[in-house]
């Protein structure tokens, strides 16, 4: 039987491929958006201001486009963040826009506790991407 924080990501978003992988590390300030699409092996970090879904949206669409062009099928998209004080309204608001949305334990993320590691808004965008990404491959 899983425990509560193993099952941070629910079995159907597991099972789905995605073209686009989209995380949001949420401040009370800024945004940070990390971003990576299968044409590239880099996540691409932004900053944008707290709240603006209209920047977060046209970020995504650039990232659609240019993999649209490079396929012949039309990309699909997933976004996660972690489950905070902005609640579920982000969900709700690219969930209307045809997106997956994940949202995430933030105990649930898999990080060494006995290293001494750095914590910043862009490593954890960066870690939510690649658990996104290996969700989508199946590894949990």
């Amino acid at each position: 039987m899983p425990q509560e924080n193993e099952a941070a990501i629910a079995v159907e978003d597991a099972s789905i491929g995605g073209d686009v992988f989209v995380s949001v590390e949420m401040s009370r300030s800024k945004w940070v958006v990390g971003l990576n699409t299968r044409l590239t092996d880099k996540i691409a970090l932004h900053t944008i201001a707290c709240g603006d879904v209209d920047a977060l949206l046209v970020l995504i669409e650039r990232a659609r486009t240019k993999l649209a062009v490079a396929a012949t099928s039309s990309p699909t998209v997933i976004v996660c963040y972690e489950a905070g004080y902005e609640g579920f309204w982000l969900k709700r608001r690219l969930g209307a826009q045809g997106m997956r949305v994940v949202v995430i334990d933030p105990a649930s993320l898999l990080v060494d506790r006995r290293a001494k590691r750095a914590k910043t808004d862009r490593i954890d965008a960066r870690g939510m991407v690649r658990s996104l990404m290996a969700s989508a491959r199946g590894r949990a």
